[in-house]
Order: structure tokens, then C-alpha cells, then sequence
């Protein structure tokens, strides 16, 4: 298994709450109202999982868009 830890701190990622490590990269100017409050109408992280992590299963209100990065 690879050390993935160099990569987390030259990256700064931070722990996700639903697992692995993540940073936000972009967050849209524009806000939307919903049933669970105001929240911006988009943003993108990247999102990193290491060998032997799983993301944990969650609900999700909104579209997501996942494009993988390799490398596997």
C-alpha cells in the first residue's frame, strides 16, 4: 500500500466527514433557498480515498458530479 500522506499534506486536504480527504476548489457566487436552508448552488472539491477507505453511504438533496482522477 502507498503512503498517501505526502500527497494529503502537499494537497491540503482536510478529513471528510463521510470519509477520506477532501478540499473545496470553487463555490458558485449564487445562492438557492431550500427546505434545509440557503446553500451556494454549487461547488467542487477534490476528494481523495485511500486503498482502505470507504466513503460512507449518505442522502444526498442535490446533483453530484464525480470525475475520477485516477489513478486506480
Amino acid at each position: 500500500m502507498t503512503d498517501v500522506s505526502p500527497l494529503i499534506d502537499a494537497m491540503g486536504l482536510a478529513p471528510h466527514p463521510e470519509g477520506g480527504h477532501y478540499r473545496r476548489t470553487w463555490t458558485a457566487p449564487a445562492r438557492v433557498d431550500t427546505p434545509r436552508g440557503s446553500r451556494h448552488s454549487a461547488s467542487a472539491i477534490i476528494f481523495l480515498l485511500e486503498s482502505d477507505e470507504e466513503a460512507r453511504w449518505h442522502l444526498v438533496h442535490s446533483d453530484e458530479l464525480w470525475i475520477w482522477s485516477g489513478p486506480g
